[in-house]
């Protein structure tokens, strides 16, 4: 906020009813108040009277907590603005002043319900925060790596988790990576390092939303045209079901010609219309990565709501074994956070015979909210409790309802009581309503453009809000009780993503933990409708002919034989049979891929192409695996297992709700505790923060707290190719080479030379001098090492590094190579064994070259 908000709200005021504009530079709150009053003149007009008194308050209590003093507005007596009654009810106190003016001030307000007088206080310094915009993420100064400062221009990391995922996902060429990182750490960044370093290849990124597909697009071409680099032959870059055909057609050539280097798109899409195109890039070595956003949504949404987030994995995999053997496209999975359930389900599906998913775990709880819950006795209570959160919190605001119903009812309910600028999104919006929404409550369009805010409120189901680049939500309320600790932790951090304070309410009603019970379990097809469901679908299965393996194709829409009609649902529980007997192992999914006609002539095989893609969302192909469970009794026996873990699962989660609702524990331990995951024997745990919550403010002794200290580096998977270029050149039985350099050589050459061969690692070279050598090597990614990593890089990474001997410093290098790990060392003639008083290393050590000499060789 600007100190001349009010003065700009109190010009907008007088000059209203006309419209004001702005005469400067306003914060948000400022400029949505002015937005406002554009439209409000009658009670019929889109602003209500809730609207303009709750900003009124957000522009005065801001003012007030960051410079202090009473500051006020005088406002119209006049209809449609609020009587002193109605300021009341907003805590603002209204006085005459004057014929048909009120000066206005406001008071604070609470949404903590039956914690005492110490704890108000604490949540009232906490709320406060939300107002001040106090910035809650501390700003990392660790220094970026020469790949990343080509890729982004960025000069740091965002923190030592970012570092490391960044570096994983370049250096990645093959094994699936699942990457942990806390939202506002820069997954995006991560995840375009590849495609901005390289000049040829393809990067899908498969997101969850339309609007999120689009808003990436967005980000994308204004990226594209700074930097000017081409990334796409149609400056399109988000694969949707509207786009008009030949546009669609266009971008399948692309990226079957590895020209379409990054595409966002969504699951259905992916293992459909793009699924042949794909598989093209991929054999023909030109799909460099793929990506999966949100990747736990394979597990929350796959079983039941969009069950083609478990087909992804099948796709992926046909893609990796069709790709030559050095071209292998790299799988990149990323979340913000992943509970134990989700972690083995992405190891099943994204795993590969012996090869495990490598891990980079950066995972910490998010610092921004304060929490609140209450659970009320009565439906008129909890209603009248929201309708206040909704009038008083800072916004933009999001209200989460559970059912499209309860959303559509309390869009109503706050028109009803003069709250008007409300949107309202859930999984019945269009996806040009989601995008339209979400332009009108963010006041900025998906082209980058500013635009007049229309929505300070939301109301969503869980269908609404993932991945959507809003920044500077401040308040999240819960109309509901969620089904899972992990919907409630995600809506949570809808909010806050710009590193500032915000709010997290939680109003339960009494009717609220049946409806979240009955939603809590995915929903599974019974016993016997499922064994003859899975055979009528295995008796109308056709087998696919021109594809490795023996694989079947079956239409989702195909009816049993015991029914008549579809009624809409036989697609989806066709699809939930089959995704269920993959997760128990009775048959591997595969995505439909287009195989070209021997016969026919051109404009034949061009009909039947175009009828595939037509169809294409229909179909499914899926093999073989187990044919022990091929029987009825062994595939009820399967099946019933992978159900009933799915269902304890479940319980769980909504055990920690209810946990939560009761404050009987700090809500950071308790959200910790659930995203934390045992691999290989380890467990990986999630860093608590908690900056608020109703056990912390009545136990402040013993609160959990924020820790902004940088978190602890998560160690780097090693590559599956071990680059070890320069192997011949030393001793069998030594993991050492000494590069010697005479005086005068500086022996950058031999930097750029080994780096060009594939070494990415480098201790002991500059800032200067590793900027340099990612110029001259520009598709190799340049990693500058640091003995003093807290992830022990040096120690513990197996593919070969360059160590270059500054100051006569060379026992980090001889540890490393002590251990077996490949170790290039390049130093002086003269340069010491500091294990060997009185000796030159070239002396103790079996693997010994000039740099000059082995310039030439190379």
């Amino acid at each position: 906020m600007h100190n001349s908000d009010v003065a700009e709200a109190q010009e907008a005021i007088a000059n209203w009813p006309d419209k004001s504009g702005f005469s400067g530079s306003v914060g948000d709150p400022c400029r949505r108040l002015i937005h406002a009053l554009e439209n409000f003149q009658s009670v019929h007009d889109p602003t209500g009277w809730r609207d303009v008194a709750g900003l009124v308050r957000q522009v005065l209590l801001t003012d007030h907590l960051l410079f202090g003093g009473r500051p006020q507005l005088v406002v119209p007596t006049e209809h449609p603005w609020p009587t002193v009654d109605q300021w009341a009810a907003l805590n603002c106190t209204a006085v005459m002043v004057g014929v048909g003016r009120y000066r206005v001030t406001a008071e604070p307000w609470l949404p903590s319900i039956g914690e005492d007088p110490d704890a108000q206080l604490r949540a009232a310094s906490q709320l406060a925060s939300v107002y001040r915009g106090q910035v809650m993420q501390k700003q990392s100064t660790s220094v970026a790596d020469p790949f990343w400062a080509a890729a982004h221009g960025y000069t740091t990391y965002r923190g030592a988790a970012q570092q490391q995922a960044a570096r994983a996902a370049v250096t990645n060429d093959g094994v699936p990576l699942l990457v942990s990182l806390a939202t506002g750490q820069g997954k995006t960044a991560v995840a375009w390092s590849k495609p901005l370093l390289s000049s040829v290849g393809v990067t899908v990124v498969i997101v969850p939303t339309i609007v999120l597909a689009l808003d990436m697009e967005r980000r994308t071409r204004m990226r594209a045209s700074a930097s000017r680099l081409s990334l796409s032959p149609v400056d399109r870059y988000a694969y949707i079901g509207s786009l008009d055909p030949d546009i669609k057609r266009t971008i399948r050539e692309a990226v079957r010609a590895g020209s379409q280097r990054i595409l966002y798109t969504s699951p259905e899409a992916f293992v459909s219309g793009l699924s042949s195109s794909v598989i093209d890039a991929a054999t023909a070595g030109l799909l460099q990565q793929v990506v999966v956003d949100e990747a736990h949504l394979v597990d929350q949404w796959g079983n039941d709501f969009r069950p083609e987030f478990q087909m992804i994995p099948a796709l992926v995999r046909e893609a990796y074994d069709r790709a030559p053997a050095e071209r292998k496209p790299s799988v990149l999975l990323m979340s913000a956070t992943i509970a134990q359930r989700q972690f083995d389900l992405l190891t099943t599906l994204f795993g590969r015979d012996d090869t495990l998913v490598d891990l980079v775990w950066g995972s910490t709880l998010r610092t921004e909210p304060a929490y609140f819950a209450h659970a009320f006795g009565s439906e008129d209570d909890r209603v009248n409790a929201v309708l206040n959160a909704a009038s008083m919190l800072p916004r933009p605001t999001i209200v989460y309802t559970t059912t499209v119903a309860d959303a559509e009812a309390w869009v109503s309910r706050l028109a009803d009581n003069g709250l008007r600028r409300v949107g309202i999104v859930t999984g019945r919006s269009s996806d040009n309503d989601r995008q339209t929404a979400v332009e009108r409550w963010r006041g900025l369009t998906t082209n980058g453009t500013d635009a007049r805010t229309d929505f300070d409120i939301m109301v969503g189901t869980s269908a609404f809000g993932l991945g959507i680049d809003v920044s500077d939500v401040r308040s999240i309320v819960h109309a509901c009780i969620p089904e899972s600790v992990d919907r409630y932790y995600q809506e949570v951090g809808r909010a806050g993503r710009d590193g500032r304070a915000t709010t997290a309410v939680l109003y339960a009603g009494p009717g609220d933990v049946k409806v979240a019970r009955r939603l809590a379990g995915a929903t599974f097809i019974g016993e016997e409708k499922g064994w003859n469901r899975w055979r009528a679908l295995l008796r109308s299965a056709e087998r696919v002919q021109g594809v490795p393996g023996v694989r079947y194709r079956v239409r989702k829409s195909s009816l049993p034989t015991y029914m008549d009609r579809g009624f809409g649902q036989s697609a989806a529980w066709n699809i939930r049979t089959l995704t269920l007997m993959a997760q128990a192992g009775v048959i591997s999914l595969r995505a439909p891929t287009w195989v070209p006609p021997k016969d026919g002539t051109p404009e034949q095989r061009a009909l039947i192409q175009e009828q595939f893609f037509d169809d294409a969302p229909d179909l499914v192909d899926f093999e073989l695996i187990d044919g022990a469970l091929m029987s009825r009794e062994n595939w009820v026996e399967a099946l019933s297992d992978e159900k009933a873990r799915a269902h304890r699962e479940s319980e769980r989660s909504l055990r920690a709700v209810n946990a939560l609702i009761q404050g009987h524990e700090c809500v950071g331990t308790l959200l910790a505790r659930h995203y934390g995951v045992q691999v290989k024997g380890g467990r990986h745990l999630t860093r608590s923060n908690c900056r608020g919550c109703p056990w912390c403010r009545a136990n402040p002794d013993r609160a959990t707290g924020v820790d902004d200290d940088d978190f602890s580096a998560p160690r780097l998977p090693d590559p599956e190719r071990q680059t070890d270029p320069l192997s011949a050149w030393r001793a069998p039985d030594s993991a050492l080479l000494f590069i010697t350099l005479a005086e005068g050589e500086d022996g950058f050459n031999l930097l750029r030379r080994v780096a060009s061969m594939g070494v990415s690692v480098f201790f002991g070279i500059s800032e200067i001098l590793g900027n340099r050598l990612q110029q001259q090597v520009p598709t190799v990614p340049i990693i500058r090492g640091d003995t003093s990593d807290p992830s022990g890089l040096a120690d513990y990474y197996r593919a070969s590094v360059v160590f270059m001997a500054n100051d006569g410093d060379c026992a980090a290098a001889l540890g490393r190579a002590a251990l077996g790990l490949p170790t290039y060392l390049i130093g002086p003639e003269d340069l010491r064994d500091p294990n060997r008083s009185g000796w030159m290393l070239r002396d103790t050590n079996d693997a010994v070259v000039g740099a000059a000499a082995l310039l030439r060789e190379l």
